[in-house]
């Protein structure tokens, strides 16, 4: 029996009159989840309205995983994901859609991240002049 089986025994009711034979436990195959399926819901943590339609679908789907191997969380599973590690460090051009969505991503975060960090602008300084009042002049 493989590690990818549960046990499931079935109990058989004592017939009347008999004794029952002892029941030989089945197997049933559980569900595995295949490397790139993702359970949780991607956040995209920036502005998304700079992205088309595709590139959103992309990243829904790939996200989770992508930033997961991003982070070191997981191991590349496929050629893919072994790519795709490249492509996030910038050692290889992206070539699917997903590939250049997430690096578009990672550069939205990034300026997002630099434009809250940036100090908001001076107010201009007042050196105590009078400025024109168009309103108030005759000529």
């Amino acid at each position: 029996m493989s590690s990818d089986e549960e046990v499931c025994v079935v109990a058989k009711a004592k017939e009347p009159g008999g004794p029952t034979k002892p029941q030989k436990p089945r197997t049933r195959p559980t569900k595995r989840i295949k490397p790139a399926e993702t359970v949780e819901p991607f956040t995209f943590g920036c502005d998304v309205s700079i992205f088309s339609e595709a590139e959103l679908q992309a990243l829904q789907r790939h996200g989770s995983r992508f930033e997961a191997l991003a982070r070191g969380q997981v191991r590349p599973a496929t050629p893919e994901e072994k790519r795709f590690l490249r492509v996030d460090q910038e050692k290889e051009k992206p070539h699917s859609l997903a590939e250049k969505a997430w690096l578009r991503l990672k550069a939205r975060r990034e300026y997002e991240r630099e434009q809250k960090e940036k100090p908001p602008p001076a107010p201009p300084e007042d050196y105590g002049m009078i400025e024109f009042d168009a309103d108030r002049c005759w000529w």
